[in-house]
């Protein structure tokens, strides 16, 4: 994955990319450099720990940096912002090393992290992508569905996890692609969980993947103790649902939906068309 480290130094990159031939106005422009007020400028990663970001085919287009000193005033993690050659929206970190592992599994694994990928990587699941550095995007997915129709959706188990898995499985739907969700225990992360249950432990987690509409139920689960939370659960589910672009997927969906709240499916037909 090409790991490297940035110096602790205000202009050691700046100085290095100098020597050989490039200006600092040109090194800024690609999100290595930052301006000063006073219209000089200085390296933008320092002391951290560097993590390239390869395009499918391979280059480098941008870098993700974590912090190693807590005096550092800037967040765990900065990132290259888009550049001439990077947008963020069409990258997703790993897939250059992962890309046949995809083909031949036939499913993607869709983690978060930079760290989160390399761990599950190196236990030994290599069909594995991330969506670091920014919000998932429908050109990510599209990017995914060369290799595979397949993904599963791995978060954590909070809030902020929930939220991102289910806007995860409306962009994947819209694709017309199959996704499942793998929630991870309560204060787990993938790098984490991967570190003390290994590549076995975190096959065994993928095989309980939940379908969209499980996930979303048992997400909602402890709101669904009145009628109008559940009315509002199916809602979500039903318009979940529509996204999908196969009429005969659709159907079968709701008919599930249907059997888990023991729901008429014209009534669920009628607010999929409202």
């Amino acid at each position: 994955f090409g790991l490297g480290y940035a110096l602790n130094s205000w202009d050691a990159f700046l100085s290095h990319s100098g020597e050989q031939g490039y200006a600092p106005e040109f090194v800024e422009k690609y999100g290595l450099a930052r301006k000063r007020e006073d219209g000089g400028f200085y390296d933008y990663f320092r002391g951290r720990v560097i993590f390239p970001v390869f395009t499918a085919a391979g280059r480098v287009v941008g870098f993700g940096a974590r912090k190693l000193r807590e005096e550092d005033p800037l967040g765990k993690y900065i990132n290259s912002p888009e550049s001439p050659v990077y947008n963020k929206s069409r990258i997703l970190y790993g897939l250059s090393q992962s890309k046949e592992a995809i083909r031949e599994a036939d499913a993607a694994l869709l983690v978060e992290g930079y760290m989160d990928l390399i761990s599950v990587y190196q236990s030994g699941v290599k069909n594995i992508i991330a969506s670091s550095g920014t919000a998932l995007a429908a050109d990510q997915i599209q990017l995914v569905r060369r290799y595979t129709r397949n993904i599963t959706i791995v978060y954590d188990a909070d809030s902020a996890g929930s939220k991102a898995a289910m806007r995860g499985v409306d962009l994947v739907l819209e694709q017309d692609m199959d996704v499942k969700v793998a929630m991870l225990p309560q204060g787990e992360d993938p790098d984490s969980f991967v570190r003390t249950s290994g590549g076995n432990g975190f096959g065994k987690l993928l095989e309980g993947a939940l379908s969209f509409v499980d996930f979303i139920i048992d997400a909602r689960k402890e709101k669904d103790a009145s009628p109008e939370e559940r009315s509002k659960t199916v809602r979500i589910l039903v318009a979940t649902v529509a996204k999908m672009p196969d009429a005969l997927k659709r159907d079968l969906y709701l008919k599930h939906i249907s059997g888990k709240y023991g729901l008429r499916e014209s009534v669920l037909q009628s607010e999929l068309t409202a």
